[in-house]
C-alpha cells in the first residue's frame, strides 16, 4: 500500500475487452491493500456458465440484465478493485451507477494493440468478437470501440494502456493517485 494516500472504497476498471482490466486489477489490488473481483467471474460463479455459454443459451439481453445485477452486488463491497466486463458500463446505466458508488478508471488502449491481442488466438474467446482473421477482428473492434467510446469517457479517471505491464501498473497507480480523496 502506498503510504499517505486515501483511496475510494470501490475502484472500477472499465474499457474494451482485452485491455487488461482483470490482469491490472489483480496487480493493483494488493499494491494498495484491497481485494479484487471480476464481474465476469462473479457471473460465471453464480450461473455455472461461461459468459459465452450464458449469451448463447439466454441471449445478450438477458446477459446484460444479469450483468447489471452482478454490478449492483459490488456496491456494498469495501476496499475492492472491480474489473468490469467490457460492456458493463455501457448498458442499463452502468457507468453512472459505478460513478455514484466508487471511482471509475477507463483503461484506454490503442485499437492496434487490441487487434494484436485478439487476432489469431483462441485463448479467452470474447463472445461478441470474432477470432482469427486480423481484418475481421479490426473491423468488429472498431464498431465495438466507437459504439462504446462515449460511455467509457464518462469514467472519472483515465489510464493509458501500453504494451508493457509494469508501465501499465504505474499508469494506473498514477491515475489513482491523481484522483485520491
Amino acid at each position: 500500500m502506498i503510504k499517505g494516500l486515501v483511496y475510494p472504497s470501490l475502484i472500477y476498471l472499465v474499457g474494451m475487452p482485452s485491455c487488461g482490466k482483470s490482469t491490472l486489477g489483480q496487480m493493483l489490488a494488493p499494491a494498495i491493500g484491497y481485494s479484487f473481483v471480476d464481474t465476469d467471474t462473479l457471473l460465471v460463479e453464480k450461473h455455472g456458465l461461461t459468459v459465452a455459454e450464458f449469451i448463447e443459451s439466454r441471449g445478450e439481453a438477458d446477459f446484460r440484465k444479469e450483468e447489471a445485477e452482478v454490478l449492483k452486488s459490488t456496491f456494498e463491497m469495501k476496499q475492492t478493485v472491480v474489473a468490469c466486463g467490457g460492456g458493463t458500463p455501457c448498458f442499463l446505466d452502468g457507468i453512472d451507477q459505478m460513478n455514484r458508488n466508487g471511482q471509475t478508471i477507463y483503461l484506454q488502449i490503442e485499437l492496434e494493440l487490441l487487434v494484436i491481442r485478439l487476432a489469431g488466438t483462441d485463448e479467452n474467446p470474447r463472445p461478441l468478437l470474432p477470432r482469427g482473421d486480423k481484418k475481421l477482428v479490426r473491423s468488429e473492434l472498431e464498431k465495438l470501440f466507437f459504439g462504446r467510446k462515449s460511455c467509457y469517457e464518462k469514467a472519472q479517471t483515465l489510464a493509458v494502456i501500453v504494451d508493457n505491464i509494469d508501465s501499465n501498473l504505474t499508469n494506473l497507480l498514477n491515475a489513482l493517485k491523481n484522483y485520491t480523496l
